[in-house]
């Protein structure tokens, strides 16, 4: 009997736990990409900066295929569903009036009392629709980009409470930057930033890290090349 307990023992032990990592690739070497390195882990949701033409959808886009050859490393959660789709910024804009399930969906995110999050219910609902088609991962490309200043910043933040409440991870890309970048941590626990075929990952709740983020805010906005 002592040793049918053991060997229990041993076998949750040795069991593995469920992982929080979705994704694990290092050296990606893709078109513009050049020996990048990510981790993404459930419940995050990561904001990705860069020039057009820095790789940003090209991420997007692999995130998506789930097989990266050009990856020297590659690990992807098995449970996500295979390949994803990225909902892009024309697509948030022309979404069709959502249906019932959706919007159950976005309830039980609970971030639907704000009045601002009201009006932006019809966006949430099709990225609750990606969600339940293509669980566990939401790739968004410039779809911040298409909506209003306050309502952007009100459906980042919902989207990025909505990740952690049910355990979904969220990359976002946009060239949305201002003076005031402070949105960010509120919306996000990394910042993915692609440059010269790298990407730099910063976390935006921490000083340091954050006052990187604005000096690259501050040479974009001189560069014209944001949106405000």
């Amino acid at each position: 009997k002592s040793h049918f307990f053991i060997q229990l023992a041993l076998i949750g032990f040795l069991a593995p736990w469920p992982s929080q990592v979705l994704a694990r690739w290092r050296q990606v070497r893709h078109r513009c990409l050049r020996a990048v390195d990510l981790e993404l882990r459930r419940s995050k949701t990561i904001v990705a900066l860069g020039v057009s033409g820095s790789g940003k959808s090209t991420l997007l886009k692999l995130l998506a295929a789930g097989t990266p050859e050009a990856a020297g490393d590659f690990f992807m959660d098995p449970s996500l569903r295979r390949p994803m789709q990225v909902i892009d910024g024309d697509a948030i804009r022309a979404a069709a009036v959502p249906n019932d399930m959706d919007l159950q969906e976005v309830k039980a995110w609970g971030v639907e009392s704000s009045p601002r999050s009201a009006r932006s219910m019809k966006w949430k609902a099709r990225c609750a629709h990606a969600l339940f088609e293509y669980p566990g991962l939401l790739l968004l490309d410039e779809v911040l980009d298409v909506m209003p200043r306050p309502l952007r910043l009100r459906f980042a933040a919902d989207i990025c409470f909505a990740a952690m409440n049910s355990d979904f991870a969220v990359v976002s890309a946009t060239h949305c930057l201002a003076a005031d970048i402070s949105w960010l941590r509120e919306s996000c626990q990394e910042v993915w930033i692609l440059e010269h075929g790298e990407l730099r990952c910063l976390c935006p709740q921490t000083q340091r890290d954050f006052e990187e983020i604005e000096r690259y805010a501050a040479l974009r906005c001189r560069m014209g090349s944001v949106n405000p």
